[in-house]
């Protein structure tokens, strides 16, 4: 049975576009943005996660450089733990 995660994410690079993926579930990609030049990375959202992994924000500066974070997560019975 997946679970509903809360995942946070935050920036202060200057971004074209963020995407968030996870390796647990059949399809990797969560959400993608486009961002603008008055856009602020500063999002919420709830991933289903049948079991524990891995979930990774990259974001495409507007430099052109891509810029990534990951955070492990434990998914347990009646929760999580992270």
């Amino acid at each position: 049975m997946p679970f509903a995660v809360p995942v946070d994410v935050k920036s202060d690079i200057a971004a074209k576009s963020l995407i968030i993926v996870q390796n647990v579930n059949p399809e990797a990609a969560v959400i993608v943005y486009d961002l603008n030049e008055y856009s602020i990375i500063d999002f919420s959202i709830k991933i289903k996660m049948k079991a524990s992994g891995t979930i990774t924000a990259v974001v495409q500066g507007t430099d052109g450089k891509l810029y990534s974070g990951s955070k492990t997560l434990d998914v347990a019975l009646g929760g999580c733990e992270g």
